[in-house]
């Protein structure tokens, strides 16, 4: 999908793990951006799809990391 944002606004992407046939129980998931055109403020799991957070996230500037416990979810829904 295609999305337009201004300068200062904040821009917010579902980022999501489908791993087929495949099952799928730990993501480790690490976001890098251009620093001259994004900051990353934050990392926030979907409370209904990924039950634990192991690790982070760290966040700094543009790069953010985590690790999720997902179970037997095969998607990932995360908000940055």
């Amino acid at each position: 999908a295609t999305t337009t944002a201004t300068v200062g606004e904040n821009l917010t992407l579902d980022i999501y793990a489908d791993p087929g046939t495949n099952f799928l129980n730990t993501i480790i998931m690490t976001i890098q951006v251009d620093p001259d055109l994004f900051e990353i403020v934050s990392i926030a799991k979907n409370d209904q799809k990924v039950p634990a957070v192991l690790n982070g996230p760290t966040i700094d500037n543009s790069t953010g990391t985590v690790s999720y416990s997902i179970g037997s979810t095969v998607n990932l829904a995360d908000t940055i």
